[in-house]
């Protein structure tokens, strides 16, 4: 993708989850972004049908982002357990915590959360070669996934007051008993 493009589209996303952090989705308009962005209305609707469409590409990114990551760090050809991949993306969101913040106050993280949580199952499932009568394991998997997410969530939204090492620290041990 041309860098131009690129830029113009970070631009439009960054105006648009910064007016999120103020008022509600329904009350942003194109006008605003692209004030915001220093674009053009033609440009923003070269990108973007409407402000719901650009929401709608903007969780997707995000979770693209989140899946292209656990691609890359799962399976864990290097590291020997699941704890490697959880401290990594701890990492991950809490450097993009500003528009997980964004999503929770919006009510827009059950949507985020719920397509993550069913890709991770999947490719957990896959990866590990989990069939599927073995309820069981299949029952562990997603013990897992929907246990570190609530985990995350209550971090994220300071409902959990630890520090990243310090929660980082507890998941690992957490996942290390699991794992005997």
């Amino acid at each position: 993708m041309d860098r131009r493009v690129i830029k113009t589209k970070q631009a439009i996303r960054t105006a648009f989850i910064d007016l999120l952090a103020d008022k509600p989705i329904a009350k942003i308009t194109v006008s605003e972004i692209t004030k915001r962005a220093d674009i053009g209305r033609g440009t923003f609707y070269f990108h973007y049908t409407d402000v719901y469409d650009l929401y709608e590409q903007t969780i997707n990114d995000t979770i693209a982002d989140l899946i292209s990551f656990f691609d890359v760090e799962y399976p864990y050809a290097q590291h020997e357990s699941f704890d490697y991949l959880f401290k990594e993306l701890l990492a991950y969101i809490a450097k993009e915590r500003y528009i997980f913040l964004i999503y929770i106050q919006h009510g827009m993280d059950n949507q985020v959360l719920n397509k993550v949580k069913e890709v991770f199952k999947e490719k957990i499932l896959h990866e590990e070669k989990i069939a599927p009568d073995n309820i069981q394991e299949q029952i562990e998997v997603l013990y897992t996934i929907h246990g570190v997410m609530g985990i995350l969530v209550d971090w994220l939204t300071g409902k959990l007051e630890v520090t990243e090492s310090e929660l980082s620290d507890s998941i690992s041990t957490l996942l290390k008993k699991m794992e005997k």
